[in-house]
């Protein structure tokens, strides 16, 4: 169901995008789908069905749109992500419907193919717009809770030290890859991963927080999302980076809190 809000600010919007310019807006069937970040709808005429998202105010100040671009394409490029059709300078965009598609499941989850994206990305030639660090990791962190109220941030104080503490131990870690940074979507949640259900074809879909960073940061996230157990957390690092050992394995132990701490402040921050 659309609310009469969101349909003054829809229908105008019809006019700007060249695919749909000539259309009639009674001929355009509205339908909301879900969304954490974005308001998103699914926009059916005579001949084609469409995605159009709408980015929430709250997240603007954290996405630089000409960084979500520029690794949008590249994800494209790469066979990652449906095309965008049509998008604004505010990060509104139009893309494909994918038909007979899924939202990933854990009972869909499988390593070795996401493994297989996961490195077609990472060890692509192309450097994504927009840099994780630890530094900005921490920046965030500390953005996220200053933004919770003073109860919330009462209740989450251990938390916020907690991963404080855990970032200052990675900037002061050896290991050669926690300082490498990759092309990385970031938000890689199961809400992110869609499955052709006639294909089986994986699609990786919004991108808008994407940058370089640590080859270990999508595997968390992914892990998280997932409640993957430590074994399958794991077995999905080796087959993405099959080197990769036990020391590895307790790096991906810390990105996991460091991920889910963030995401805890986050959600908070957004209510």
């Amino acid at each position: 169901m659309i609310d009469p809000i969101d349909k003054k600010v829809i229908k105008p919007l019809f006019r700007k995008i060249p695919l749909l310019a000539n259309t009639p807006p009674e001929n355009i069937k509205l339908q909301a789908l879900s969304g954490q970040s974005n308001h998103n709808y699914l926009l059916s005429t005579e001949i084609d069905q469409y995605v159009l998202r709408i980015p929430k105010q709250s997240t603007q100040k954290h996405i630089k749109r000409d960084n979500e671009f520029h690794n949008t394409e590249i994800a494209y490029q790469l066979g990652l992500t449906p095309k965008i059709l049509w998008h604004d300078e505010t990060g509104i965009n139009l893309r494909p419907y994918l038909s007979f598609t899924q939202e990933l499941r854990p009972d869909t989850f499988s390593s070795m193919r996401l493994a297989s994206l996961l490195n077609k990305l990472q060890s692509s030639q192309y450097n994504f717009k927009g840099l994780l660090d630890n530094q900005k990791m921490a920046r965030q962190l500390e953005a996220y809770y200053q933004q919770c109220s003073p109860k919330q941030q009462k209740e989450n104080t251990n938390r916020f030290k907690e991963t404080i503490n855990l970032i200052k131990g990675l900037e002061e870690n050896p290991h050669p890859d926690i300082k490498e940074f990759v092309p990385a979507h970031i938000d890689l949640i199961k809400e992110n991963i869609l499955i052709d259900q006639k294909s089986a074809r994986i699609w990786l879909i919004d991108w808008e927080y994407s940058a370089m960073a640590s080859p270990f940061w999508d595997i968390a996230m992914l892990s998280n999302s997932l409640k993957l157990n430590k074994q399958q957390s794991i077995d999905l690092l080796r087959q993405t980076k099959p080197d990769y050992g036990e020391n590895e394995a307790k790096i991906l132990y810390i990105y996991r809190i460091i991920t889910n701490n963030i995401n805890i402040l986050w959600k908070l921050a957004h209510q």
